[in-house]
């Protein structure tokens, strides 16, 4: 992960687990990954071979730029050897994080978020 140590405010994101997942590959496994967009930073889970139930319990820091990195949006793709199969998406909007002007220190969501499998 680069550095970003020039921005005063990151976004933490704790990446936990994911649960039931569609089988994308022949012998009804994926092959699970993430990858992670606010503004211009982009990061990418490690991939967990032959799992739906994948569990990744990383910690990443996106840098907040401008109005630009107020939506972070969650990919998952099934990796393959020659491509990757879509497999889902959902939105965060950052803005929901600050209330009256101040910034939420902490911010637990309690209901999973579901994928949106849109067209590619």
């Amino acid at each position: 992960m680069a550095n970003h140590n020039n921005h005063n405010l990151m976004l933490k994101v704790g990446v936990i687990k994911a649960r039931n997942l569609a089988p994308k590959d022949k012998h009804k496994t994926s092959d699970p990954y993430l990858v992670l967009t606010l503004g211009e930073a982009r990061h990418s889970t490690i991939c967990i071979p032959k799992n739906l139930n994948p569990e990744w319990n990383e910690t990443i820091e996106l840098p907040v730029e401008d109005i630009h990195s107020l939506l972070l949006e969650v990919k998952c793709w099934d990796k393959d050897r020659f491509k990757k199969d879509y497999m889902g998406e959902f939105d965060i909007a950052l803005e929901d994080i600050f209330v009256n002007g101040a910034v939420a220190l902490e911010v637990s969501v309690q209901e999973p978020y579901v994928t949106q499998s849109r067209a590619y």
